[in-house]
């Protein structure tokens, strides 16, 4: 907290006065009538016929932060009321090295959306905002004076930049980068390609989802099948029964993902999701007859 000012003074003196004089300071100043006595917003004068008293004024150690001025009203009952303008600067207190925040360390060095970074380092109550290479980090969480954690949010692009942390009292940046980095695809299940309708297919895929929540079916680098018709439909399905009976059945039973035209490895991105089918199925849709079919593990 800042100090008071040093004091200033004036002198008050009347005449034929039947009542006490009453001495009031504007807001940010305070008066004493000693200057080492406590100082208060108003003082109260005894009048002695010819006296002439000193009071002293300063600017309080509350003080807001700008250029305080105003009057300070000096009356007494049955008199005229005297001003006496007042005016002065408070500077705004930088904070200490002692209650700055510092950024010291943090975990992981790098990481991708969705990963939950924590900061570590002194003077973190009250953190007002942390960001990514000027970017705002919303939703962090303050754990203590010494760390903060907070998940890197969909809205944050790939790359490298400083980490800040911002309080009331300063802000702190990190010494090196924390790197943003794109998540490789996370695999949901995986199966292997049984033969069905006489044609030997065989071969190992996977269900991906990518940072962006996209589904996959991807088709490794060992499949094989017969494309003597040209194409082949990809489909979701609930068992590896035929195409034709699940979807009369029931049209939900199954999902197309799309058309394959060779073997090997390849990606379909799947119009919806994988939730809830267990089989993926390969189609001769020309001929309504299964390929091959692979349930999901």
């Amino acid at each position: 907290m800042r100090a008071a000012s040093a004091a200033q003074s004036f002198t008050v003196s009347g005449t034929a006065l039947t009542d006490r004089i009453s001495a009031t300071a504007p807001a940010g100043f305070e008066l004493a009538l000693d200057p080492v006595a406590s100082y208060a917003p108003t003082v109260s004068i005894t009048p002695a016929a010819g006296a002439v008293v000193v009071v002293y004024v300063r600017l309080a150690a509350a003080a807001a932060p700008g250029s305080p001025r105003g009057t300070i009203e000096v009356s007494s009952p049955g008199s005229l009321v005297r001003s006496v303008a007042v005016t002065g600067t408070v500077a705004l207190t930088p904070p200490t090295a002692s209650s700055a925040p510092t950024l010291t360390d943090f975990l992981p060095a790098m990481g991708s959306v969705g990963t939950l970074l924590t900061i570590t380092g002194t003077n973190f109550t009250g953190a007002t905002a942390v960001t990514f290479n000027g970017t705002s980090l919303p939703g962090f969480t303050v754990l203590s004076a010494s760390a903060i954690s907070v998940s890197i949010p969909g809205s944050i692009s790939p790359g490298s930049g400083l980490l800040t942390v911002v309080t009331p009292t300063g802000t702190a940046s990190s010494a090196t980068s924390f790197a943003v980095v794109v998540a490789g695809p996370s695999t949901l299940r995986t199966g292997t390609m049984m033969p069905q309708g006489g044609v030997p297919s065989s071969g190992t895929l996977a269900i991906d989802r990518n940072a962006a929540g996209t589904e996959f079916v991807r088709f490794d680098a060992n499949f094989r099948t017969d494309f003597h018709t040209g194409s082949l439909g990809v489909y979701l399905a609930l068992s590896s029964a035929s195409i034709r009976s699940q979807r009369t059945a029931n049209p939900n039973n199954v999902l197309r993902v799309g058309t394959i035209t060779r073997e090997g490895a390849q990606t379909l991105a799947i119009p919806g999701s994988a939730a809830g089918f267990t089989h993926v199925i390969i189609h001769c849709d020309p001929a309504q007859i299964n390929f091959g079919a692979a349930q999901l593990q």
